[in-house]
């Protein structure tokens, strides 16, 4: 019978939770929040009054914080005839996902664009006008890139690698299991 040392045997169990580690980063930080700005190609767009922007610290990330006040137009036309000027909001969103603005390149590019007491486009959700943002991207720092790469690429390469080793495990695995319905 051929024994397989321990470390080489589970190399497969390794690779997966690095491929499944970098694909639960990308997922979460990337993928998700792209879906979210392809529902908001349909968000409309308002005008609305920047009322602050500053940086905010976080623990270890700082990033930059708006404060606005934008107007949505009321569809609703009241007894009289008259139409509804519409519902003011506060929002505070620039992009999708501010805390991935932390570098200061970034910082420096929103911080310029945005001005205290200027007039922004706002792109609100229709059906939720609540919910807006400034920036309809989401922002992906090049550290979540080579983090989740380099996981899901170690990890697949460790797969790989490892394919000889598992061919061994999974066979014992076969032998096993047939042995147990044979008993049964």
């Amino acid at each position: 019978m051929l024994t397989i040392p321990a470390p080489r045997r589970y190399a497969w169990v390794s690779g997966a939770a690095f491929l499944l580690g970098g694909a639960m980063i990308l997922t979460t930080t990337v993928l998700v929040p792209l879906r979210a700005v392809g529902r908001a190609r349909y968000w409309r767009p308002a005008s609305g009054l920047l009322q602050n922007i500053h940086v905010v610290c976080r623990r270890v990330f700082c990033y930059p914080h708006a404060e606005y006040v934008y107007r949505v137009p009321d569809p609703h036309v009241t007894q009289q005839g008259i139409r509804d000027t519409g519902r003011v909001y506060n929002g505070t969103a620039i992009t999708f996902v501010d805390p991935a603005l932390h570098s200061e390149a970034d910082q420096i590019l929103i911080l310029g664009r945005y001005h205290p007491g200027g007039s922004v486009q706002v792109f609100y959700d229709p059906r939720r006008p609540w919910k807006a943002v400034l920036e309809r991207r989401v922002p992906v720092s090049q550290e979540t890139w080579w983090v989740g790469g380099l996981l899901c690429g170690g990890g697949g390469l460790i797969l790989i690698l490892g394919l000889p080793y598992n061919r061994a495990v999974i066979s014992r695995w076969r032998r096993w299991r047939e042995a147990r319905n044979r008993a049964a």
